[in-house]
């Protein structure tokens, strides 16, 4: 069967067949059999275009079906999205918060926690300090700085590899066992 595309289903238009009429004014057999084959070609045009119609409305199907279905799965897949999003912005602001146990965020209201169309998250501070303020006992002082401690200039030091390169098994036993020994000390 010949490829059928929109560029190849136009139908040549054929020169109309003129009617020979024999002396007595009737249709002559050739005439009529023309026409026969004339309307046949017809049909078999007809039976392939309605042919590849019923192909391309399948592969239409088909394609409408495949692309809701991947439709259904992006929306799937950000709707997963945002909750992670959410999830991280309540992780970051329940900590910054003080919250004690991750799990208690189960009792905030989140309700009010929304994804905007820049992928922002908004409403999870105000819902966490609601829960603060209904739930305190939730959550410990929360204190922005940190004491640095200076090293003890009597630690003893870290474990040299570039002593050991040249040792046999036995010094390096010895070795290790000092440098052991030093860090208990």
């Amino acid at each position: 069967m010949p490829d059928i595309t929109p560029e190849t289903t136009v139908i040549a238009e054929k020169p109309q067949i003129q009617a020979k009429k024999s002396p007595k004014g009737e249709l002559t057999q050739e005439y009529v059999s023309e026409l026969r084959r004339e309307n046949q070609e017809r049909r078999n045009e007809s039976a392939v275009l309605a042919k590849s119609l019923e192909e391309t409305s399948k592969k239409l199907q088909e394609t409408e079906a495949n692309t809701k279905k991947a439709l259904e799965e992006v929306q799937m897949l950000n709707k997963q999205a945002e909750q992670k999003m959410v999830r991280a912005d309540v992780k970051v602001f329940a900590s910054k918060h003080g919250l004690r146990d991750l799990d208690d965020v189960k009792l905030a209201d989140l309700s009010g926690v929304k994804v905007d169309a820049n992928g922002d998250v908004t409403g999870v501070e105000e819902a966490l300090l609601a829960l603060k303020t209904k739930k305190p006992y939730l959550f410990e002082e929360v204190t922005t700085s940190r004491t640095a401690y200076a090293p003890d200039p009597a630690a003893p030091s870290k474990f040299n590899p570039e002593k050991v390169k040249g040792m046999s098994a036995e010094e390096y036993r010895a070795y290790e066992a000092d440098w052991l020994a030093s860090l208990d000390g």
